[in-house]
């Protein structure tokens, strides 16, 4: 994958998560900006420990020419959420 969709879709504003798919069949999920950084060939992608967290746990690299997609991460809606059946 050109090294420019990538960094495209980090850019976008306001930011939407993605899932990076490679040719072995593993995927790495971006929540958030900080946590990836292309280069011409390579892509940095820094794992969190948690899904809640900015900083990264371990540092994985990605050579771009192995990246075939990326898939929008879809954010639940706030009404999504509920506490239990509903009531009447």
């Amino acid at each position: 994958m050109a090294p420019t969709e990538i960094r495209d879709q980090l850019r976008r504003e306001p930011f939407e998560p993605f899932r990076l798919h490679v040719t072995d069949g593993a995927h790495y999920d971006i929540l958030h900006p900080e946590t990836c950084m292309v280069g011409l060939r390579t892509t940095a992608v820094g794992v969190p420990a948690s899904p809640e967290s900015v900083l990264w746990d371990r540092l994985v690299q990605v050579d771009n020419l192995h990246i075939t997609r990326i898939e929008p991460i879809p954010r639940p809606s706030p009404n999504s959420q509920t506490n239990g059946p509903p009531t009447d």
